[in-house]
């Protein structure tokens, strides 16, 4: 089956060749107004046998598209960088970027993909991709694959509470993404990174009522300040003034639930500059002040 496509409408640009063979399956699927709101929501998926002519160029279309190969691989570019996308592995695509994908192989290319969106879609792309365009290998976990025909299934057979099943599984399905992202740090390579930050993290939880600067924390873990940002952030998910701030706060809500120190003494107990300077954080970290979280968690045994 070939079909040619080519659009171009305001912002919206598409040229694509479906060489696809007769294997090949999609899914439409119309999510409530109510599911708009979900964490995910599809939108569309498909299970292509891509022939030597397949490809896709487009670029302005409000989605986010996930693409997993099965057998063989395909081409893509986005965000000025190019990446061959092997067996198991997946990337996370921002519709309204540029993007372009092709069968790589000699023969055809197998893979599973959806449209999907939500609340959460834009923040799981941004922590996939990190302002790049980045693929995942999901090694020899056979479960996204069985995720993705799950979700297949579920539109199949229309199931009842049908949105939540598939925001289930999407969630389930990308933030396995983001845990194959951060699996790849486990390689014995980074073994002398992962004691250094360990250690870094054992000199927080003692001296979190300091002054710590990222200066100080990257002496203790050997490396160079910029460098030692981002390889913390791989471990941990945060920046070390995140961390920080997050440890602290949590300190703080402790000796607020089990204490009667008044606001500013657990403040400067917490390595906050003032009393204000705590207020302010910690309402931003919670969506409250102290002294309304005192109140209204004073009960909690």
């Amino acid at each position: 089956m070939r079909i040619k496509k080519m659009e171009t409408k305001n912002n919206f640009k598409l040229k694509s060749e479906m060489d696809i063979s007769s294997l090949s399956t999609d899914y439409m699927h119309t999510a409530s107004l109510s599911a708009h709101r979900f964490p995910f929501y599809l939108e569309n998926g498909g299970h292509f046998f891509a022939n030597m002519g397949y490809f896709t160029e487009r670029e302005g279309f409000r989605s986010y598209l996930f693409m997993l190969t099965i057998k063989g691989c395909g081409y893509i570019r986005s965000k000025n960088k190019e990446i061959l996308l092997s067996r198991n592995h997946a990337v996370l695509i921002d519709c309204m970027d540029y993007q372009y994908y092709q069968t790589a192989s000699d023969s055809s290319w197998e893979f599973v993909w959806v449209h999907i969106n939500g609340t959460s879609a834009a923040l799981y792309y941004d922590l996939q991709n990190q302002g790049s365009f980045e693929s995942i290998d999901f090694g020899e976990d056979k479960k996204p694959i069985e995720l993705m025909m799950e979700i297949f299934k579920i539109v199949e057979e229309k199931k009842t509470n049908i949105d939540l099943l598939l925001s289930e599984r999407l969630i389930t399905l990308c933030t396995k993404m983001l845990l194959a992202k951060n699996k790849s740090f486990e390689a014995p390579h980074f073994e002398q990174h992962r004691k250094d930050i360990t250690y870094t993290l054992s000199v927080i939880s003692e001296r979190y009522s300091e002054p710590l600067t990222i200066d100080e924390l990257s002496k203790h873990a050997h490396i160079s300040k910029y460098y030692f940002v981002r390889v913390f952030k791989d471990f941990t998910g945060q920046t070390p003034y995140e961390y920080l701030m997050s440890y602290r706060i949590n300190e703080s809500k402790t000796f607020l639930l089990k204490t009667d120190d008044s606001v500013s003494m657990i403040s400067s107990r917490c390595g906050f500059v003032d009393t204000s300077n705590f207020i302010r954080c910690f309402k931003r970290a919670t969506g409250t002040t102290p002294k309304v979280f005192r109140k209204d968690r004073g009960f909690i045994v």
